[in-house]
């Protein structure tokens, strides 16, 4: 029996440099895993001694990899790789997959090795599977991935950057980019239900946009568009009982998949998408650029909206001050809770601070009682007490 195997890493280092770097694969895998050069055989497959655990005992284990041409699947770099052990009656399982690039950002890529797994010996192997080879094959394929992930970072050719900070500084307004998930995982329209099912479940994720051949999104793939693949089928009539049926036989994540997908934009207010995904009860919004898959904003996403530390609302406080002429204004933030404290010039800045500084994303609530005025521009009864707080 076959059992799928997906395992992944993130590089600091850009997709077209690790493109070009396959070209000297197998010299790379010799050095990630320790192995003696050696030269490939007559169809492209080399040797490699991978160390993994075998009945109970850590061992190197010689196998013999083999690997295809990289083909690009939209945004996508996808190399196609396996290997079996030498000699074939070795307990070891068989593993038959792909290493998979997607771009995060200019210098950084998340590498997945997906494939199945399966157990040599045949029917005595099947029979040991659920407790021996695929703990085997998960744990081999990780480390082989972190080691070439090693070998990768090592050898690329430019310093690397450190990564932008998670958290706006300062920012008064958040928006798409501010919080979204960047690169997201893809999958193409052909991929099988049960792959697709996969990447959600070992992602950690509940949604997956789909592309074309061409890398154009179609639509997405939720948990929600899987559940008629496992629950009890119920009769109903009407357009429902055609689409609850399409939805049962479909075999592919583009014939399963909810189209259109709902979109937004990089720059987009995130309070505006979040409205969006309000007003349409949908959990995700794909993030495009110029029609190019950048990103994808969930719910949880936006929560970070909620969460931004003091320091970080204190500095847009501090920002909203400063546009109004509110420099002797102090600000004491607690928990997204603002406290302003101080006198400013007129009595309309002092009455539209408040509000300014509610309307901050994260902040919680506003309390103005210490905040005073010396010159009374609106005219009001109030204006007899100059000194007097809103």
């Amino acid at each position: 029996m076959k059992r799928w195997l997906y395992v992944h890493e993130t590089v600091d280092i850009g997709d077209r440099e690790i493109e070009r770097r396959f070209a000297q694969l197998r010299e790379m895998l010799q050095d990630a895993t320790g192995s003696e050069p050696t030269p490939p055989a007559g169809d492209g497959s080399f040797l490699l001694e991978i160390p993994g655990p075998t009945l109970g005992k850590e061992v190197g284990k010689q196998v013999r990899f083999h690997t295809g041409p990289a083909r690009r699947s939209g945004h996508r770099l996808v190399l196609p790789v396996g290997w079996h052990a030498t000699p074939a009656a070795a307990l070891f399982p068989v593993f038959d997959g792909s290493l998979e690039v997607e771009p995060l950002d200019a210098r950084r890529s998340q590498i997945t090795l997906v494939g199945t797994a399966a157990p040599p010996l045949g029917p005595f192997g099947k029979a040991l599977d659920s407790t021996l080879f695929q703990a085997v094959a998960e744990r081999t394929a990780a480390r082989l991935l972190r080691s070439l992930c090693r070998e990768l970072e090592s050898a690329t050719m430019y310093p690397r950057e450190a990564p932008a900070a998670v958290e706006p500084e300062g920012q008064v307004s958040l928006y798409v980019a501010d919080v979204m998930t960047r690169s997201p995982l893809v999958v193409d329209e052909d991929t099988s239900i049960r792959t697709a099912a996969l990447l959600l479940h070992h992602g950690g994720i509940t949604g997956l946009p789909v592309v074309d051949q061409d890398g154009t999104l179609v639509g997405v793939l939720s948990e929600a568009d899987l559940m008629p693949h496992v629950a009890s089928h119920r009769p109903t009539v009407g357009r429902k009982a055609g689409v609850e049926r399409r939805r049962r036989e479909a075999s592919t994540a583009g014939s399963l998949c909810t189209r259109p997908a709902r979109c937004t934009s990089p720059d987009v207010a995130l309070a505006a998408a979040a409205g969006e995904m309000l007003e349409h009860d949908v959990s995700r919004l794909v993030v495009l650029d110029t029609g190019r898959i950048v990103g994808i904003l969930t719910r949880h996403d936006v929560l970070n909206m909620v969460f931004r530390t003091d320091a970080s609302l204190e500095l847009a406080v501090r920002t909203v001050l400063d546009e109004d002429g509110a420099e002797d204004v102090e600000s004491d933030v607690e928990a997204g809770r603002v406290n302003l404290d101080g006198s400013v010039e007129f009595r309309s800045v002092a009455e539209r601070l408040p509000d300014r500084v509610a309307a901050i994303d994260g902040v919680q609530s506003v309390r103005s009682e210490g905040l005073s005025w010396r010159v009374d521009d609106v005219g009001s009864p109030q204006s007899l007490h100059p000194k007097s707080s809103i």
